[in-house]
């Protein structure tokens, strides 16, 4: 799997990229669920929604998704007459990784960044936030595939 583009969330006045995807919840709790389609590999789940937090709120304020046919769609597709919707369903954290790429990883949202800023929401609103080091984390994810490319070269393995 292809590294994945991230959502957008507009925190105190500055844009960041999140790897988490809040939207998902509300997508499953669907009875008719709807397919969006990917346009291109870094692309998987066929959407990108931009969020903002207001008064403590999170909130869905554009959504740039694809459906049959490749056909773009906005956020009024999910929630006619809506331009902005209130996250409710959103129980959970929100990544948002900051930083220098300390590892790449080629799938999902696996990289590791220097920092990640970690943001608690309970019901669409913020809980608490903080920030944690991901250096150590980092090092452990090299020396892990380190030992494991070491351990497939004795087995003979030409990967």
């Amino acid at each position: 799997m292809t590294a994945q583009s991230g959502e957008r969330i507009l925190y105190e006045d500055e844009y960041y990229t999140m790897v988490t995807e809040p939207l998902a919840p509300y997508l499953a709790s669907l009875k008719e669920p709807i397919e969006f389609r990917s346009p291109s590999s870094t692309f998987w789940r066929g959407y990108i929604g931009t969020w903002k937090f207001e008064n403590k709120r999170l909130f869905l304020t554009d959504l740039q998704a694809f459906i049959l046919d490749n056909k773009e769609v906005g956020i009024e597709y999910l929630f006619p007459g809506e331009p902005v919707v209130f996250a409710n369903w959103y129980t959970g954290k929100l990544r948002v990784p900051i930083g220098d790429c300390l590892y790449y990883a080629h799938q999902g949202f696996e990289s590791i960044f220097e920092f990640d800023f970690i943001l608690k929401i309970e019901k669409g609103c913020l809980a608490s936030k903080r920030f944690r080091h991901n250096y150590r984390r980092a090092d452990r994810k090299i020396k892990a595939e380190a030992e494991l490319m070491e351990r497939n070269e004795k087995l003979g393995y030409p990967f």
